[in-house]
This record gives C-alpha cells, structure tokens and sequence, in this order.
C-alpha cells in the first residue's frame, strides 16, 4: 500500500512518509497522522465493534485514541491487492508529560468498562477455558501427526521434543483458571473491559501514547497486566524487583485487586502463550526471515524453560504477599 492508494481508496492526500515499526504505513498530514494497517485477520463484525469502541473513547475524552477512517466505499476497510487494510487517524502532537505506564492503563480500563453497548465479535471474557483446550487440542492433533511424520527439519525435532512439557503446563495453568472460578467471586474491578491483544512496553509510544483499536479486545483487565509481565520477563530474563512490584502498585492504586483478578492474572501468566504463538507462526508463515526468527525465538524459549520457571515463582511469591484478601493456590511443582 502507497501514498497513491490512499488517496484512491481513502480519499485522503498526504504529503510525508514517517518510520513507524510494526506499521505497514505511516503517514502524515498538517496536523493528523494516518497508519495503515492490515486487518485479514478481523471479520466485518470485529472491525465494527473496534470502531464502536474508539469511537466511545473518543467520546469520553481520550485524546490518544486513534479512530478508523471509512474508505470511498463506506466500508471501515478497503481490499487492495486482495488484502484488506484499514487506514487510522491520530493527531499529531507530544506529550510531554510524565506518565507511569501502569497508572495510564488503569484509566484506560476504567473508561472501557463504562462501555454502554454489548460486545459479541470481539469479547474474550469467560473464555479462556474454552480458547485454551482448543489451541492445546489442535496443537496435540499437529504433534501427533508430525510424530508418524518423515523429513523432519531442525523446528520440527525441537517441537516435537519439546511439546508434552508444555502441554502439561497448559493443563495446569487450565485447572489453576477452573480453581479461582469456582473458589473466587469476581468483583467489580472484574468486570470486562476493552483490552489488547498483547500488551507491552511497546503498544503505546512514551511519546505520544497512541493507541489503535485493531490492536484491541474486550476481556478481563488481567489480561494486559499477565502480558506485560511476559514481555518484561522476555526483556529482563528474570523478575525485576523494581519495575514489576512498581507496575502492580501503581495499577492498582485507584481500585484494590481482588483475590479472583490476582488468581487469574498468574492463571494466564502460567499459559505459555508465548509457545503457542511461536509454533504456530512458525507453520502458519513458513517464509525464510520467519522460519529463522522463529527458530532462534523457540531456541530461547526452550533454553530458559528453568528460568522461566524460576520466574512464575517469583510472581507467584509477589501476588501472594499482594492478596491479602485470600491465598493463592499452591503449586508444588513450581518448588520443587
């Protein structure tokens, strides 16, 4: 997609090309700047209900949120070259004040929890039961099959090496997420609201804090926090003493975490998200940058599988101090 194709397709000119990484397109006009992005992944209805939700954030003030632009057909997306792309508008402008990231993601989600519609295409609350056995059942039909499968390359050796370690840890973190269902009553700082995908350092710029609706869902607030601990973990290699006990007290300064919020925040911080996504991507998008990215990402994985351990630990050592409203159940084999 090009500068000339947003204006065929979108009606919009532009007069300058920016560097934004993850980003297919970034543009910028006078005072607004547009991001075009691929959405294949997203239905009709998804699309719909993400623009319902910037709209509404918009609405209520939030000046960081980035809204979809209709295209020349009236439809929020325009098919180009048999790829669907949606086209983002932002201001341009730098916030220069300081803000903790934690606190900035506490107001976000209190404002969409107010969220006056209900939520079908893109919500996620109450299912992670279901979403987990369904990714942990195909992956087990896949291994079965690679299993009485010749011509295996390197990838294929450690996945298949690699595989009932990390099934077993899914089927704890599973029962984990059954146990605080049945042993916890939700409150309301538990009450769904618009989350994203994967959350981190990354989603929103230091400078600006745009935030884009593609990148967004509608499930419970733990979901952000379990991924930001991932990916500090990923960036720090353990559990940072500072940051993360920083991050967790200035989330929760405007409402106390309940025993069921903390409970199934370690229940999807025991998932290995970050397995699944690698595996998958790798035989989802077996091109050759991918394939070696993603081999050297699965190398790391499994070469700190103790470390990793060490630090759901930690964690886990954290958010018991933290409830003191209840217990955390005990998981043996993480202390052994």
């Amino acid at each position: 997609m090009n500068k000339e194709q947003i204006d065929e397709f979108f009606g919009i000119s532009v007069n300058e090309s920016f560097s934004n990484p993850g980003s297919f397109l970034s543009l910028r006009n006078n005072r607004t700047s547009y991001v075009a992005v691929r959405v294949d992944h997203l239905e009709d209805e998804e699309i719909m209900e993400l623009d319902q939700f910037s709209k509404y954030f918009v609405q209520k003030g939030d000046q960081f949120t980035a809204t979809l632009v209709p295209a020349k057909s009236k439809l929020l997306f325009a098919l180009i070259n048999d790829q669907r792309y949606a086209l983002l508008q932002y201001k341009n402008f730098t916030y220069k004040k300081h803000v903790h990231i934690a606190k900035e993601l506490a107001k976000f989600h209190h404002i969409g929890r107010g969220f006056p519609y209900s939520v079908t295409r893109t919500a996620r609350i109450g299912q992670w039961k279901y979403l987990w056995e369904k990714r942990l059942d195909q992956m087990e039909i896949f291994w079965g099959r690679k299993v009485r499968a010749e011509n295996l390359n390197a990838f294929d050796e450690k996945f298949l090496c690699s595989f009932p370690y990390y099934l077993g840890i899914t089927e704890n973190a599973i029962q984990f997420l059954v146990d605080t269902e049945l042993d916890e009553q939700p409150q309301p700082v538990d009450s769904a609201t618009v989350c994203h995908q994967r959350f981190t350092d990354n989603t929103w710029s230091h400078q600006q804090l745009v935030r884009f609706p593609t990148d967004w869902v509608f499930d419970h607030p733990s979901r952000d926090i379990a991924e930001w601990l991932r990916h500090q973990y990923f960036r720090a290699g353990k559990f940072d003493n500072r940051t993360i006990p920083q991050f967790i007290y200035h989330y929760g300064r405007s409402k106390q975490l309940s025993p069921f919020f903390i409970r199934i925040l370690f229940a999807r911080l025991l998932f290995p998200i970050h397995y699944f996504d690698c595996i998958e991507e790798y035989y989802r998008n077996n091109k050759q940058e991918n394939a070696e990215r993603n081999i050297k990402a699965l190398d790391n994985i499994l070469q700190t599988t103790k470390q990793y351990e060490h630090f759901l630990k930690e964690v886990y050592d954290y958010l018991s101090h933290v409830n003191q409203q209840g217990s955390l159940k005990k998981l043996e084999w993480l202390y052994k």
